[in-house]
Parts: structure tokens; C-alpha cells; sequence
């Protein structure tokens, strides 16, 4: 079983890009816009949400989601990217 992936990291601009995977077998029961959905509430603490962009892969049935949030401290915790990714000149 493959399960949701995402990875985060501050920026120099002082906001948390937040990038995920999800399969699209997952989005019909699970939803693929939390971040987005979570605009919607009201009146409860939440980082700003500045921009989000979605795409479908090419290759793999699944869809990758990028956020950009107002990063208003730094980050709790940390973690390690274990491979560099291999990016296309587009991206």
C-alpha cells in the first residue's frame, strides 16, 4: 500500500511551501484540497494560506498539490531530503 507523501520547507521570503502526492483513487473518498477547503473556516487560528496550484502527473495515476502559507515562526521540527529530486527545466 503507497500512502499520501508530502515534504515542506521554509523559505527566504519567511513562508512554508508545502508539496504532496496523493493517488487518485484516494481523491474521491479523501479530498484533495485541504488547504484549500480549510479556507473556509472561520474565526479559528490557521497559517495564511498565500497560493496553491495543483497538477496531475503525467506518468502515475496521482496529482501533486504545492501550497505556499505565511510561515508566521519558524518551523517545529525538522526533516531530511534524502535524494535530490529530478526536476524537469520547467519546473
Amino acid at each position: 500500500m503507497r500512502k499520501r507523501r508530502s515534504l515542506g520547507a521554509s523559505t527566504d521570503r519567511d513562508t512554508w511551501v508545502r508539496i504532496a502526492r496523493r493517488g487518485l483513487d484516494r481523491i474521491g473518498v479523501q479530498g484533495g484540497d485541504g488547504t484549500a477547503s480549510a479556507e473556509a473556516l472561520l474565526r479559528i487560528t490557521k497559517p495564511a494560506w498565500l497560493a496553491g496550484v495543483a497538477w496531475r502527473d503525467e506518468t502515475e495515476a496521482v496529482m501533486w498539490r504545492a501550497d505556499e502559507t505565511l510561515l508566521p515562526e519558524p518551523p517545529v521540527g525538522s526533516a531530511v531530503l534524502a535524494e535530490v529530486p529530478q526536476l524537469s527545466d520547467e519546473w
